[in-house]
């Protein structure tokens, strides 16, 4: 099994990012990998935003 890893430019836009990382998986899948990994927050770019002050998470 081909496996990829992708790394794409995170926003705090989810919308956004779900763009980057299909296009990420489409061109992963063109070159064989049956299996894609990006990194953790990539899709709800969760703490992308080094202004953010939100630390309800922590």
């Amino acid at each position: 099994m081909r496996i990829a890893v992708a790394q794409t430019d995170v926003t705090t836009d989810p919308r956004v990012n779900g763009v980057a990382i299909r296009d990420a998986m489409r061109r992963a899948a063109g070159l064989g990998a049956r299996l894609v990994h990006s990194s953790e927050g990539a899709l709800s770019g969760h703490g992308s935003d080094p202004r953010s002050t939100d630390r309800t998470w922590l």
